[in-house]
């Protein structure tokens, strides 16, 4: 699943492409043509979390990805490199056109104000001022019926965390993944989302996306993560071995290091 930065990232290189254009079309795989927004200017294209946001004169459109979505942006006559069967959202210009493939959830409004879809979710931790009170609150209301690793990935906290940044963030604080948040101090746990905000910080620019301190990228193959995806291989603080599991009720897969995170309670 794509995470904030990436969004960030995508709705940056579309706003270039977009803003003070008129749209020629837009089609939707659930709305088909969005009559609203045609002949229509764009105004903006952001990002809140994991969702992008289109806003012309005409309303706004809403598109989160899922798991499995993603922007594609071609001139015209150029072929697709997808199936035109999985597009879900085509964007046009003159110029150009934007094709989203396997979107999860597409929404239109006539403003940005009345889509629903932002209604539960918590602060962007790639947004201006972000509240850590509010998502402490937010956080402890949740809390209670899941662990750690659930909590970072449930958007009602905070909107931008998804499963690498999950994994990245418990090795960096030393939390086991089982861990309860509610057994977390509010320190401890308004330390996880901080972390998290530095995360996405670092790698909303260009460039992959690395969660490792320079100090432990060596080598000529240095890794950009600590755990993500490294299971069975040595752990880049101590050299254990790390371990792999699904978690949750969507068995994402969870990757620690049974040395740094040892299964305790964290005050």
């Amino acid at each position: 699943m794509p995470e904030g930065d990436t969004i960030h990232k995508v709705a940056r290189v579309m706003a270039q492409g977009l803003v003070g254009h008129e749209l020629v079309e837009v089609w939707t795989r659930p709305h088909g043509m969005v009559a609203a927004l045609q002949q229509k200017k764009v105004r903006n294209v952001s990002a809140v979390g994991k969702h992008l946001v289109l806003e012309s004169d005409g309303g706004a459109l809403r598109v989160h990805l899922g798991m499995r979505g993603s922007w594609h942006g071609y001139s015209h006559g150029v072929a697709w490199s997808k199936p035109r069967s999985a597009a879900t959202v085509r964007i046009a210009t003159r110029d150009y056109l934007y094709v989203c493939f396997n979107g999860h959830r597409i929404e239109w409004a006539p403003s940005a104000n009345r889509l629903r879809g932002f209604a539960t979710i918590g602060p962007d931790l790639l947004g201006h001022d972000v509240s850590f009170d509010e998502i402490l609150e937010r956080a402890r209301i949740i809390a209670p019926r899941q662990t750690i690793a659930d909590l970072l990935l449930d958007q009602r906290a905070a909107c931008g965390v998804g499963n690498v940044y999950k994994n990245e963030i418990l090795f960096i604080e030393g939390i086991h993944p089982w861990t309860l948040a509610s057994d977390l101090s509010d320190a401890t746990l308004r330390r996880c989302f901080e972390t998290g905000e530095r995360l996405l910080k670092k790698n909303v620019r260009h460039g992959p996306r690395v969660t490792v301190d320079p100090a432990h990228r060596t080598g000529l193959h240095a890794a950009k993560h600590y755990v993500y995806e490294r299971a069975g291989r040595p752990c880049l603080r101590c050299g254990t071995r790390i371990a792999c599991r699904r978690q949750g009720s969507q068995a994402r897969l969870t990757f620690w290091c049974a040395r740094c995170q040892p299964r305790k309670i964290i005050g």
